[in-house]
């Protein structure tokens, strides 16, 4: 018996778990030290330099590397998602060719810089075709996610996303799965804890890609049921720099909070305004704006702001009876010290997307084919919290494991109010 650590953040029940990282340590893959260091940044294909192989060609041989692509985005207003995404997955990786490999086979990354450009994600895609890849993970970026998919779901190569924008499974792309809270689930936590907490008038700042798109939505088709209304709405692009206009818009509406759907680069000059400006509604972001690396860009600003999240954002609040809690700590710190980078969500997506692989790996699976159907009856909870992949469900994490959460002294703490 286990302690779920999404559960136990918000009510203290216990319940089963089969965690990731001891799935890995069962086979021999100890991921808590690794001595990696983080891949070259380019917008052409980089090979993990522990991995060997060549390119082109999908294992043959009981040796023959197993290709993996990692997309991310480490260039662009998503950078600061995709550089820990990518090298979470790299010290995975790095970590079980170190330890011998998987079935005598070596895993070969095939490193992605999307440069937050969907048109250059969908040039990379068909790259990491002709290269053979057995599978795909990363695409934080959910407007690149969707560009990519199509590539993908012709060539038969099983793909896991990491985008909040639930359209990505639904309906159901047998060929892509996705790893990330939705949007929708993040909203009812939203409308639940405003609830409780007796607002019912609130604003919202999204941003015009399909994460923002899809979160406001979401917000707008669920908040009758919670008895809130919807007294403003403004959207922005995603590279723009100043958004004083659309905070005053808001601030004189009655709303009681401000919900904001958007990551990258646009939300920390949000914050940032929104301090400066006085506007008393607090903000309410999505688990992408708990992660350290973007809580460390607005120190003193951020304070009092409220997010739904994932326990990968609380790792602090774990309590110390959370089965594995020792060794999801020491990934986490192994992770900082190697990479000079907070540990948060997207690194947890790193981290779970390529232990993911490797354990189906593990169980047998070395071609698209066979990946995609152990994928497609996959359970397990990880960072993220609990991932039951069925045919006919592909998304992700589950409304049970979204954390409401208040940032205090820069860190996230969990509320009272669910």
């Amino acid at each position: 018996m286990s302690i779920h650590v999404g559960k136990v953040l918000k009510a203290g029940n216990r319940g089963k778990r089969s965690n990731l990282v001891s799935l890995l340590a069962a086979g021999a893959f100890v991921l808590a030290a690794c001595g990696s260091s983080s891949p070259a940044a380019s917008s052409t294909a980089k090979s993990s330099s522990t991995s060997g192989g060549s390119s082109g060609s999908s294992p043959t041989t009981s040796s023959a590397p197993i290709k993996i692509g990692v997309m991310t985005n480490d260039t662009g207003t998503y950078a600061a998602l995709g550089t820990p995404l990518r090298d979470a997955a790299q010290m995975v990786f790095d970590q079980i060719n170190q330890s011998g490999g998987i079935n005598g086979h070596q895993i070969q990354g095939i490193f992605m810089d999307g440069q937050t450009n969907p048109n250059l994600a969908v040039t990379q895609a068909h790259q990491l075709v002709s290269d053979g890849v057995a599978a795909v993970l990363g695409l934080e970026f959910g407007t690149a996610a969707h560009a990519v998919a199509p590539v993908f779901e012709a060539a038969h190569i099983p793909v896991i996303t990491n985008t909040a924008d639930e359209t990505i499974t639904s309906p159901v792309n047998p060929w892509v799965f996705d790893l990330s809270t939705t949007t929708r689930y993040s909203d009812q936590r939203y409308l639940s804890y405003f609830a409780c907490k007796g607002i019912t008038k609130v604003a919202v700042l999204h941003d015009n890609e399909a994460l923002g798109q899809q979160g406001n939505a979401d917000l707008i088709s669920q908040a009758a049921k919670y008895g809130v209304s919807i007294v403003g709405n403004q959207t922005y692009d995603l590279t723009g720099t100043n958004f004083e206009t659309q905070l005053l818009a808001l601030n004189s509406t009655p709303a009681q909070a401000i919900v904001y759907w958007g990551v990258g680069t646009a939300p920390v000059v949000i914050v940032k305004e929104h301090a400066a400006l006085g506007i008393k509604a607090p903000l309410v972001g999505s688990a992408a704006n708990t992660d350290q690396s973007f809580l460390s860009q607005v120190p003193g600003a951020v304070n009092g702001m409220l997010d739904g999240t994932v326990p990968a954002d609380l790792l602090k609040h774990l309590p110390a009876s959370v089965t594995d809690g020792a060794t999801i700590q020491s990934f986490a710190t192994s992770f900082t010290s190697t990479f000079n980078i907070p540990f948060g969500l997207f690194a947890s997506f790193g981290h779970d997307d390529a232990s993911i692989i490797a354990s189906v790996v593990k169980d047998g699976a070395t071609t698209p084919a066979a990946i995609q159907a152990k994928l497609n009856n996959f359970t397990v909870n990880s960072f993220m919290g609990t991932i039951k992949w069925t045919p006919t469900n592909h998304t992700g994490v589950q409304l049970s494991d979204e954390i409401m959460a208040r940032i205090v002294n820069g860190e996230a703490v969990p509320t009272k109010c669910q």
